[in-house]
């Protein structure tokens, strides 16, 4: 089975001291040159995540704020469908 995504929290995983650890960008540059998407999960809101990390164009998505803002391309535009994205169903 081949990964397709990796879904990471923030703070305590790749995250220390609430500042972006400095492994974490170049390992997650190296999962995405071999075809892996990653997403970013954490419970922050969104422009204080843009802080800490330096800039979210790290990563191909996230899902802040507790699940209330879905972001696909890092750049704070809401998330629209493409033929990288894997199929979400949202309940209500």
């Amino acid at each position: 089975m081949r990964l397709r995504v990796i879904a990471t929290d923030y703070d305590g995983t790749i995250a220390r001291d609430r500042m972006l650890d400095p492994a974490a960008r170049p390992a997650i540059a190296r999962a995405r040159t071999r075809g892996v998407l990653v997403v970013l999960v954490t419970g922050r809101i969104l422009p204080e995540l843009r802080r800490v990390t330096g800039g979210l164009e790290f990563v191909d998505g996230m899902v802040a704020e507790n699940g209330a803002g879905v972001d696909q391309q890092g750049d704070g535009r809401p998330a629209q469908a493409d033929d990288r994205c894997l199929p979400v169903t949202s309940l209500q």
